[in-house]
């Protein structure tokens, strides 16, 4: 059972998606808002919630962490605000990185809006890959709209995976000091297990197609860690357009009830559901639709989530 720390966590969207997922205890969460502080307590009154992504954790946490999630805010890079990037006092990647290091997770999984990958032409995400590289991780990610689970909406994310990446002169120091128990290690070298890549180990969580097979069948065709995942059975480069109805029209190839369903369908995603977006009188309405504004869809989460609970089991 893996432990997840849930940093920026808003009302709990990636608490959700664990249990929804399996195999993933919440135990810690961290969040400022009080609202959202509140709405998480309510649901999840067993998970202990630090307040201010800014301060510093327990050293008592390191290495307890299996599993680190964050969506950290998208303000300052999203294409619909003033893209200020790292001049934005919201851009708080760097203390999210600082929770990495501190932590030292099993598996990372960050969530941020699309204006990522092009903010300050780039090199905001390529900083964000930097860090993590420097930090003894490998990362893989992909643009997963809200569609491919079957929401009646797009909403595109980019979805981080990181693990930790060991070089083979990593490797045989860390068995020259007999530290085959460390963390960081047994994670890496049960990815290693997985895909024979002795040199730099890549778990592959997001080139498992989403909606669809697993061996060259219609679905994502992952680029891996390389970059965003293309879909289609020729492998090409599609439109998003394209891409989210090829995705949606996939979505049948997994069943059970937060999976397979498409919007047609009615008795799981309704065409707007039940939040009050334009009733009145309705208590802490604008609270309400802030949080959920700025949550992230869990089915997407859950998904990424099932691939790490499986490449954990197959290691074990």
């Amino acid at each position: 059972m893996l432990t997840h720390f849930d940093d920026c966590a808003g009302i709990g969207g990636f608490a959700y998606a664990a249990q929804l997922a399996g195999g993933i205890t919440t135990r810690w969460a961290r969040e400022i808002d009080e609202y959202a502080r509140a709405v998480y307590a309510k649901h999840f009154p067993d998970v202990g919630i630090f307040r201010d992504v800014r301060d510093s954790l327990p050293d008592s946490l390191t290495g307890r962490v299996g599993l680190y999630t964050a969506g950290f805010p998208c303000q300052p890079v999203s294409v619909a605000g003033r893209r200020k990037g790292t001049q934005d006092e919201r851009w708080l990647w760097p203390h999210i990185l600082g929770a990495i290091r501190h932590l030292r997770p099993r598996w990372c999984l960050l969530e941020n809006v699309p204006g990522l990958l092009s903010a300050e032409s780039g090199r905001l995400f390529g900083g964000i890959l930097r860090d993590l590289a420097e930090s003894g991780f490998d990362a893989e990610w992909d643009c997963i709209p809200a569609v491919a689970v079957g929401a009646p909406h797009i909403r595109d994310r980019i979805w981080v995976v990181a693990y930790p990446g060991w070089t083979g002169r990593q490797q045989e120091s860390r068995s020259a000091h007999g530290d085959e128990g460390s963390n960081a290690g047994g994670s890496a070298l049960q990815a290693d297990q997985l895909t024979g890549d002795g040199e730099r180990h890549r778990a592959g969580i997001l080139a498992i197609p989403l909606c669809g097979g697993r061996d060259g069948e219609s679905g994502n065709q992952g680029e891996g860690p390389t970059g965003r995942g293309r879909i289609g059975e020729s492998g090409q480069d599609v439109s998003v357009a394209e891409r989210v109805s090829q995705r949606a029209g996939l979505c049948e190839a997994e069943s059970g009830r937060e999976w397979g369903r498409r919007p047609s369908d009615g008795d799981w995603w309704a065409t707007e559901p039940d939040v009050g977006r334009v009733g009145y009188g309705i208590p802490a309405r604008v609270d309400r639709l802030r949080c959920l504004g700025n949550a992230i869809v869990p089915q997407v989460a859950a998904w990424i989530m099932r691939r790490i609970v499986e490449v954990e089991e197959q290691g074990q």
